[in-house]
């Protein structure tokens, strides 16, 4: 496997590993239950325009599959969950857009149509660890759920954001609270664990939550 595929994971085994024990690197397997991968070619041009710092055009389907045309300028390459994503700034909608790599239909660098520094670094690294989830455009959101059972003692091992909140209650069930970026992704993660789950907070992401259950009946 390329170490780029792994998530740096193979770089940081090699940084951490003592000399001798770099020969047990062939009985090391990383695993993915759902590959999604990009198209490569499509990967490459798009490391060529953010190397040159040209604008992208791109065909892209969205996960309704609608097609449209973007104009875009590549601010950051993004492995979140296994999967790439391209945090760009969006020409036609004026805003900063994530956009899933392997939906990406076409694309291409625009010679000569070179991309303006609008963000710093700094200003980009808030933005991506600002909040729970890969599509940041939204709208940040204090999000409250409690889990039981299994599903209380997987999540307590577990970092969903840097600044997420865990307590047990008296009746040992974990209450997690954390910024959220997108209600969408949040949702998506806690219908996994089923009745194990329960979101508290806020009201209407409760509603939307039941809403969903309802639907899955």
């Amino acid at each position: 496997m390329e170490p780029i595929l792994i998530g740096g994971a193979s770089e940081a085994l090699d940084r951490n590993l003592e000399g001798e024990y770099r020969a047990l690197a062939h009985r090391i397997t990383f695993l993915s239950p759902v590959q999604d991968w990009p198209d490569w070619q499509l990967f490459g041009r798009t490391l060529e325009a953010m190397k040159r710092n040209l604008r992208i055009t791109m065909h892209y389907r969205d996960s309704q599959g609608s097609l449209s045309r973007r104009h875009i300028e590549a601010l950051r390459l993004i492995n979140y969950s296994r999967r790439w994503y391209l945090l760009s700034c969006d020409l036609q909608k004026r805003a900063v857009r994530t956009f899933h790599l392997a939906r990406v239909v076409s694309l291409a660098p625009i010679e000569g149509d070179y991309a303006q520094a609008r963000y710093g670094e700094d200003e980009l690294d808030h933005l991506i660890g600002r909040g729970y989830g890969i599509f940041l455009s939204g709208e940040l959101v204090e999000v409250q759920f409690v889990a039981t059972g299994w599903a209380a003692e997987v999540i307590a091992t577990q970092t969903w954001h840097t600044e997420q909140r865990m307590s047990r209650d008296g009746e040992g069930s974990l209450v997690v609270s954390l910024p959220v970026a997108n209600l969408n992704e949040i949702l998506s993660a806690l219908l996994y664990y089923g009745p194990s789950v329960r979101p508290l907070a806020p009201a209407a992401f409760v509603e939307r939550y039941r809403q969903a259950v309802i639907l899955m009946k």
